[in-house]
């Protein structure tokens, strides 16, 4: 069957025409021809030969696993581990950094914000206070006024306080005087001070 498929498509004679391995029922790993995989890096440089090319990758089967080694410039005898380009991923990486620069910067600037609004309120806070203390000064002054005036209020009260007893004590002494001489005319003193 496989004979029948590879006069279907022609690539070429260096490249697998189908990807299909009809013997093991599993696909190829590549369609290149000579990737193979090989059970060793020997076997791959018999098959290679003078094939080789600056680039060229075969499957080397290491543990039951396949390894890609290849040729990197097409002159070395023996194909080396392949490792991928890496310069992407480094670029992604070092693009990443700066993305973490820029937000660390970010996170500074909010962090430097954040700071500068904490000590406006606390500036705020402090000013407040010391609005609070006047204010509080301010009452304890006038709660001192308030207790000066009642005294004073007091002693007014006790005053008048007198004065109305001696104006009773006089307005009774006239009285006595009056009925005393058998005098009849009325003497009165309104008696309401405050």
């Amino acid at each position: 069957m496989a004979d029948i498929l590879d006069n279907y498509i022609i690539l070429g004679n260096r490249i697998k025409n189908n990807t299909y391995n009809y013997e093991t029922k599993k696909p190829f790993p590549n369609i290149d021809y000579d990737y193979g995989p090989y059970n060793s890096i020997s076997d791959a440089i018999k098959v290679i030969g003078n094939l080789k090319s600056a680039g060229k990758k075969v499957g080397i089967i290491i543990d039951g696993k396949v390894t890609d080694y290849w040729w990197r410039t097409g002159n070395e005898d023996v194909p080396i581990p392949y490792i991928p380009d890496v310069t992407a991923e480094i670029s992604d990486i070092i693009y990443d950094i700066q993305i973490l620069k820029d937000k660390n910067e970010e996170y500074d600037n909010n962090f430097s914000n954040i700071e500068n609004n904490i000590t406006n309120i606390n500036n705020k806070i402090s000013t407040n206070e010391q609005h609070i203390e006047n204010i509080s000064q301010t009452l304890t002054n006038l709660t001192n006024e308030i207790k000066e005036l009642k005294t004073i209020i007091n002693n007014k009260n006790e005053e008048i306080e007198r004065l109305n007893d001696e104006i009773i004590r006089l307005d009774n002494k006239i009285n006595n005087y009056h009925s005393n001489n058998n005098k009849s005319f009325d003497v009165s003193f309104d008696k309401s001070f405050g």
